[in-house]
């Protein structure tokens, strides 16, 4: 499956768990470390990217719960999905 970015947008209810607030974006970000969340990399299914998501699931946000935790990319080792900014 392809994986595309989503930088966090938060809205009215900033929560950053929530797929509404987050938006596809067409570049990879370059934030990585920090106190707020900046983007997701988020596996796709077959056709075109959401603009805007619809389901993150649990692992991803597992991966977002200890990004805000330890200020760091996560998941600690591997490829990151997700990135932090101040």
């Amino acid at each position: 499956m392809p994986r595309y970015w989503y930088a966090y947008v938060p809205g009215a209810n900033p929560d950053p768990t929530l797929p509404a607030n987050y938006i596809l974006i067409i570049i990879k970000p370059t934030c990585t470390t920090g106190f707020i969340i900046c983007a997701i990399l988020v596996y796709v299914g077959p056709g075109s990217p959401p603009v805007q998501l619809t389901f993150i699931s649990v692992r991803l946000r597992s991966y977002i719960a200890n990004a805000l935790t330890t200020t760091a990319p996560q998941p600690a080792a591997g490829k990151y999905f997700v990135y932090l900014k101040n």
